[in-house]
């Protein structure tokens, strides 16, 4: 999902209350270049957990798309061109 696409979900959700305003959150970037693989571990252990295969399946091809992403940086680095 694109960042734009996904805010406007999370909008969404604040506003009709079905997600709590003081909810902790932790946002992975497709430059992050750890990010694609702890979506890949999230979808395994969501799998493992019996989580819907349709959820399961996009956040694998979100993962699959992080990879494809250039250029790819170490967290916490701005400027770092991290070898994939």
């Amino acid at each position: 999902m694109e960042a734009k696409q996904e805010i406007e979900r999370l909008q969404k959700k604040l506003a009709d209350g079905s997600l709590p305003p003081d909810e902790p959150l932790f946002v992975l970037r497709s430059q992050d270049m750890f990010a694609d693989k702890f979506v890949d571990l999230w979808a395994n252990q969501a799998q493992c957990a019996g989580s819907p295969e349709g959820m399961v399946a996009e956040a694998r091809q979100l993962a699959a798309k992080m990879r494809g992403w250039s250029p790819r940086r170490i967290p916490g680095r701005p400027g770092s061109i991290a070898d994939a």
